[in-house]
């Protein structure tokens, strides 16, 4: 809340103005008034003040002086001036003392009270959020707070009394840096947590060390903030706080490192185990990529996840979600890991054969339009031809040839539901080179034939 004090020699006058604006309805409050510009020093001895509302002519000490003193002794004291006079030179005079605006008492009717207050209000949101900028690459900040927020932050109401007498430095509408001391600084980020509604989504950042080469931190948190607040806050905690060194911003070789990380999230090998989805989240998390990059790199693995182990997800994954927070990719890699290995594990055999039998799944979906034997593939995951037979048919209920056919038949069936190929090249796309063969495995699974399977499937 702005606390306001007024100062006018006519106690009635003095009165109205306490009682015919609307101040809370601006963030305000008038916590203190007084009648001349000796009085009010006396009071601002006394009182927080904000915003002094005063006359300029008044008896024993004149606006004008009291601005000056005031100028000198509270400098963080935003100041209006009341008056009658509308000479342009006078009111001109007044602003270079350092008011920042000026009310005519002719205003202060019914029908211009509201707009005359949400005036001064978007005056001190000016000047308090003016840009400080510095050509100085070598500026240094120090005992600062960094405030990094998803849309642009509205100085008012209860955040500017919060911020009001500190030194603002905007970057933009959406960071901005308020110079604090070590004395005051967590209990302004206490103050700025708690304040209701007043941000969506927020970034604390702590500065207690020199921070040289301004300018180059500057563009780093311009450019990487969307990042930031992607992958330091999560949907549980909209608001948090960091000190400067435990920021980490996007690699150089960002590119580069997407390929790798999408080689490895497609490989599957993070389903065999949870140390091996561990150390992968962790890899992709310091890489940075940015919240467009990763939803499309989990999306793509998702449905991968979806073709490979169709029959142990069913519907426990989020496609086509986009994920606001690192920390909710992060759930959905630990559920479809957890789905996936506890559906398939079996107790009767050792760990190193479930997870085996895993990766042999994990061949299979990728590799349905090519010739599969249960030797090539026990081969591929280094375990004897019957070992691997009596393991597949103990974790998958199915034997190889079993399990070939019904994810042959799925992947057919949502080639038929969701694309308008022809039946021939959907034979060849599962694993089947004989058109007629192909319809009548289909038949004996579904009871239908392909055509009439899409006649009555279709969703495209």
């Amino acid at each position: 809340m702005i606390k306001v004090m007024i100062v006018e020699d006519d106690k009635l006058v003095r009165k109205n103005l306490i009682n015919k604006l609307n101040w809370d309805n601006y963030g305000m409050s008038v916590v203190a008034e007084a009648k001349n510009g000796e009085k009010a020093l006396e009071e601002l001895n006394k009182v927080d003040v904000d915003l002094m509302i005063t006359d300029l002519a008044m008896p024993i000490m004149s606006g004008i002086d009291l601005i000056r003193k005031v100028r000198k002794l509270y400098p963080n004291i935003f100041v209006v001036v009341l008056t009658l006079h509308q000479d342009f030179e006078y009111i001109q005079e007044v602003m270079r003392l350092g008011a920042i605006d000026y009310i005519a008492k002719v205003e202060l009717d019914d029908q211009t009270t509201d707009s005359t207050l949400l005036r001064i209000q978007h005056r001190i949101e000016k000047e308090i959020s003016k840009y400080r900028s510095s050509s100085d690459e070598h500026m240094r900040i120090e005992d600062s707070i960094i405030l990094l927020a998803n849309k642009p932050i509205q100085t008012s109401n209860q955040l500017l009394s919060i911020i009001s007498e500190q030194r603002i430095i905007k970057i933009n509408d959406e960071i901005i840096v308020i110079k604090t001391n070590k004395q005051n600084q967590s209990l302004k980020i206490d103050n700025i947590i708690s304040t209701p509604r007043a941000f969506d989504q927020l970034l604390i950042v702590r500065v207690n060390n020199q921070m040289e080469n301004w300018n180059t931190w500057k563009q780093k948190l311009s450019e990487h903030k969307n990042s930031l607040l992607f992958y330091e806050l999560n949907e549980e905690n909209k608001i948090q706080v960091k000190d400067i060194d435990q920021l980490i911003f996007p690699a150089l070789e960002n590119d580069l490192y997407m390929k790798e990380i999408k080689t490895q999230l497609l490989s599957m090998e993070w389903i065999k185990d949870k140390e091996h989805l561990e150390e992968l989240l962790l890899k992709v998390k310091n890489v940075r990529l940015n919240k467009l990059q990763i939803n499309d790199l989990i999306l793509v693995t998702i449905n991968e996840c979806s073709r490979v182990y169709s029959d142990f997800l069913s519907n426990t994954m989020q496609r086509n979600h986009i994920f606001h927070f690192w920390n909710d990719i992060e759930k959905q890699m630990r559920n479809m890991q957890h789905v996936i290995s506890t559906s398939l594990y079996s107790q009767s055999v050792s760990v190193e054969a479930n997870q085996c039998i895993l990766e042999a799944i994990s061949i299979i979906g990728k590799n349905l339009d090519a010739p599969l034997t249960a030797n090539d593939v026990a081969n591929q995951v280094n375990m004897s031809r019957s070992y691997f037979s009596i393991c597949f048919k103990n974790i998958t209920g199915h034997t190889f040839n079993e399990y070939i056919r019904i994810m042959r038949i799925n992947k057919a069936k949502n080639y038929l539901s969701f694309t308008n190929l022809k039946i021939g090249t959907i034979a060849e796309n599962v694993g089947y080179k004989d058109i007629r063969y192909f319809s009548n495995v289909f038949r004996q699974s579904t009871g239908l034939l392909p055509t009439e399977y899409r006649k009555r499937y279709m969703k495209y």
